[in-house]
């Protein structure tokens, strides 16, 4: 196969990648509308080249598999080559064959090698490496950045809370990914996912709240030594958009509550205050989850504040909905198939209240009122 098409799709990822982590550095440079808005747009290009460019990088495998295979094949027969001109020579050394006739003989059984096609297939396997290994990268990289929350202009910035024991479990337990890791939905630990925080060297815009205020369901406090089971799971849960051949599927997850001890009751809707209103596949109609606390988190994992058990397409821990300085967010977790918002993919975005937020085939509506 002709890798120019692996080569041009790679080099407009890279320089996808490039942007993004770019308009992530100046991030405290402009707005943070402004800041989402270009990585949002840089993102969505990403994702619409990437299937295309793992679908190549898979060929390119497949190709590489054929290379390894004729070379072990002429290796072979190199092999039995060698051998043969050895025998040649003891015939000789004995006095079966005169000089002239081990030379005749050594050069045809040398002429049957195919050297020229061994050396060939060994450099087109190491560029195979090569654009493969770079595909990884081009992913981790992208991985790394949108792992993280933007961060604002702010001349005080709030100082990073000390990481909980089951926020270092976490960070500790590492996943078990194929050949690269991409950004798992468990990444957060139980605890610093529930107060906002995130794992070490990452800051966040919220600050958790601290144990002696009153919070309600999916604060920090109540969430203070609630790790109920490590829940290791095999290679494919979960799995992200394409990956080296795949180059970015495999994952074990850590199944770490990210929410309340107990999953919130829907009551009967009454119209009034902060609430969410959540249809899940095969359900007859949206259940009312009141929004009393100062973190919802939504997801499959069972220590969520609202557990969607019946949609095959959401994450663990997909995402949340938090207050800061009397306003409502919406940030995703890293999910492997996104959150998104009126339609539109997003990372992290403000609630005005009417919104129709998106996870997998779940529709979430934010009333205010």
């Amino acid at each position: 196969m002709s890798l120019d098409a692996l080569r041009e799709r790679l080099e407009k990822t890279k320089q996808l990648a490039g942007w993004i982590a770019s308009a992530t550095e100046k991030a405290a440079e402009f707005s943070s509308d402004v800041v989402q808005k270009v990585i949002a747009d840089y993102s969505a290009q990403y994702d619409s080249e990437l299937p295309g460019l793992l679908e190549l990088a898979e060929a390119a495998s497949t190709e590489r598999q054929s290379l390894a295979d004729q070379a072990d094949e002429l290796e072979a027969t190199k092999a039995e080559v060698e051998s043969s001109i050895d025998e040649f020579r003891l015939r000789h050394v004995i006095g079966e064959l005169t000089e002239e006739e081990f030379v005749t003989k050594e050069q045809e059984a040398r002429e049957s090698i195919d050297e020229e096609a061994l050396e060939g297939a060994r450099a087109e396997m190491a560029i195979i490496d090569e654009l493969l290994s770079a595909v990884g990268e081009v992913q981790s990289q992208v991985a790394a950045v949108l792992g993280k929350p933007v961060p604002v202009a702010d001349p005080t910035p709030e100082p990073e809370p000390e990481a909980s024991p089951a926020a270092v479990a976490a960070e500790v337990e590492m996943d078990v990914a194929g050949e690269v890791a991409s950004p798992d939905d468990d990444a957060l630990g139980e605890e610093a996912y529930a107060a906002g925080g995130e794992q070490e060297d990452q800051e966040w815009e919220v600050e958790p709240a601290s144990e002696d205020v009153s919070m309600g369901p999916g604060s920090a406090a109540s969430e203070e030594g609630n790790v109920e089971s490590l829940d290791v799971q095999s290679a494919g849960d979960d799995e992200a958009i394409g990956a080296t051949p795949d180059l970015s599927s495999s994952e074990a997850a850590l199944d770490l509550g990210a929410g309340s001890s107990e999953e919130l009751e829907p009551v009967v809707d009454s119209g009034a205050g902060p609430r969410l209103l959540v249809t899940m596949p095969g359900s007859p109609g949206p259940e009312t989850y009141p929004f009393t606390g100062d973190v919802m988190s939504l997801g499959r994992g069972r220590n969520n504040d609202i557990q969607i058990k019946n949609d095959g397409k959401i994450s663990r821990y997909h995402c949340r909905i938090f207050r800061h300085e009397g306003e409502f967010i919406v940030e995703d977790n890293k999910s492997s198939n996104g959150t998104l918002v009126d339609g539109k993919l997003i990372t992290r975005q403000p609630l005005l209240g009417g919104e129709l937020v998106q996870l997998g085939e779940t529709r979430v509506e934010f009333m205010l009122s």
